[in-house]
């Protein structure tokens, strides 16, 4: 289902015209068309590998646009609904910030050309990206601390009403 998840996100970005129209303007528009087609994607991400395919295929899209300069800030955003929406996994967003930053291509990205690979790199490493995978990192941290720490805190409490 990868190519189909990869396809219907990119016809979601698509539906949106970036051109002429403000950032507030571009997002509002990927909101609401997520808001109809957003729970198509999440159905045909089917495995990890799917969500995977979703994300090249935003950045992708974002490289490839005429309106790339406006794009590019706004990536971080598309992510993001995409991860409200709960159509992309914290793990899936998180594998791929891990592939990312290893600077490798992996099999799906072999034919891609070189300025192609270093625009994806590019976007990845864009600040408001950066703060969005910086975020990902700590509410991962969190959950881990929350799975942990709430054992101890529940043997605490026995400990505190045996007394």
């Amino acid at each position: 289902f990868a190519h189909c998840a990869a396809a219907a996100a990119a016809a979601v970005l698509g539906a949106t015209d970036p051109a002429g129209k403000t950032a507030m303007q571009i997002v509002t528009g990927y909101k609401n068309t997520l808001a109809t087609w957003g729970e198509l994607i999440s159905k045909l991400c089917v495995e990890d590998k799917d969500q995977m395919a979703v994300i090249k295929a935003i950045e992708k899209y974002v490289v490839q646009s005429a309106e790339k300069a406006t794009l590019i800030p706004l990536f971080r955003l598309i992510l993001q609904l995409l991860y409200d929406a709960e159509v992309l996994a914290e793990d899936a967003l998180l594998e791929w910030a891990d592939l990312r930053r290893s600077g490798d291509q992996d099999e799906d990205e072999e034919g891609a050309s070189a300025e192609r690979h270093a625009e994806v790199l590019a976007l990845f490493q864009h600040p408001q990206t950066q703060e969005f995978v910086t975020w990902l990192e700590e509410e991962d941290d969190d959950d881990d601390d929350e799975s942990g720490s709430s054992d101890d805190g529940e043997s605490g409490s026995e400990e505190e009403s045996d007394s």
